[in-house]
């Protein structure tokens, strides 16, 4: 391939993939695992007592294994898989094509907030995830708890405190369990 048939390429490949999500461009760095937001600014009020603002550099949608997601966001992503190991996980901006979807926001519950995660999948298994929050005061994530999301089920999580960013990383499949709902009796 010429390097002009290259740059024709890598320019198709940026303007079929580029998504505003939360005022965010994505921007391509070569494959769709490699989906990069650009620099941009984490900023919501969580309750009377915290204004949370932090600014984040050129940051993936995903990195190896791991999807990461901040609050405002909805986007999707592929899971590359033989059998039922994961080879893969790419960012996939439109919703109505990936495997699984992410929507982070923050939640008014009267005078309380909560930050909520949900998570759909058209998996056909079980999916198995760590994940580790990024809270305003910290510098590093901490590990916080998230049950399996069942095959073709949405599910969701809460925490009573503002996250800034979340990292997900994505384990494994594995069989639901039978006589759940959505699962073979």
């Amino acid at each position: 391939m010429s390097s002009k048939n290259l740059a024709t390429a890598l320019l198709f490949c940026l303007l079929a993939s580029t998504r505003s999500v939360c005022a965010q461009t994505p921007t391509p760095a070569g494959t769709p695992s490699e989906t990069f937001r650009d620099p941009f600014t984490v900023k919501f009020q969580f309750d009377d007592k915290h204004k949370v603002e932090r600014r984040f550099d050129k940051t993936p949608y995903v990195s190896e294994k791991t999807v990461h997601v901040f609050p405002g966001e909805e986007f999707g992503i592929n899971v590359r898989r033989e059998g039922e190991e994961i080879i893969e996980i790419s960012y996939q901006p439109d919703l109505k094509k990936a495997d699984l979807e992410f929507k982070f926001e923050v939640r008014k519950l009267g005078k309380q907030s909560i930050m909520m995660l949900t998570i759909q999948s058209h998996l056909d298994k079980m999916l198995i995830m760590e994940a580790a929050m990024l809270l305003p005061e910290y510098k590093e994530p901490v590990k916080t708890s998230l049950a399996p999301v069942l095959p073709r089920l949405m599910g969701m999580e809460t925490w009573p405190q503002p996250i800034v960013k979340l990292e997900l990383r994505i384990q494994r499949l594995a069989a639901a369990p039978k006589g759940l709902a959505g699962t073979p009796q």
